[in-house]
């Protein structure tokens, strides 16, 4: 007997977090930046001192390495899913700019919208 093909949604939610909650949320958004903005710029040192092309995996080792610093011990203290996102998406947004599909990946700013994913239940909820 075949299995049933599934289908995969997404729901995109307004919310209304209180006080405590945005004080959190804020955090997590500014880590996610710093994240990027990190990975980036490993990328690009990497890319201009040997031509070589950092993937997410390595930049993730590295990362993880990071978490556990004592300068960047605050990141620690946050799950850590949001930040592998991150890094798969820089890796597909560099994947679009090889590809000449996209501009180079920006450094991201305080301010910008902000987002982040989780997976729950094997399934991506973007907050």
């Amino acid at each position: 007997m075949s299995e049933s093909p599934t289908t995969a949604r997404a729901y995109r939610l307004r919310v209304y977090p209180s006080r405590a909650q945005r004080l959190v949320l804020g955090r997590l958004f500014g880590a996610a930046r710093f994240v990027w903005n990190w990975a980036l710029a490993r990328r690009s040192d990497a890319y201009q001192a040997d031509q070589s092309k950092l993937n997410w995996v390595a930049l993730s080792r590295e990362f993880t390495a990071l978490r556990h610093a004592p300068e960047t011990a605050w990141l620690a203290e946050l799950p850590r899913e949001p930040f592998n996102q991150v890094l798969r998406d820089q890796e597909r947004a560099f994947a679009n700019f090889f590809a000449q599909r996209a501009k180079y990946p920006r450094f991201r700013r305080r301010g910008a919208q902000a987002s982040v994913r989780f997976t729950l239940d094997q399934r991506r909820t973007q907050v």
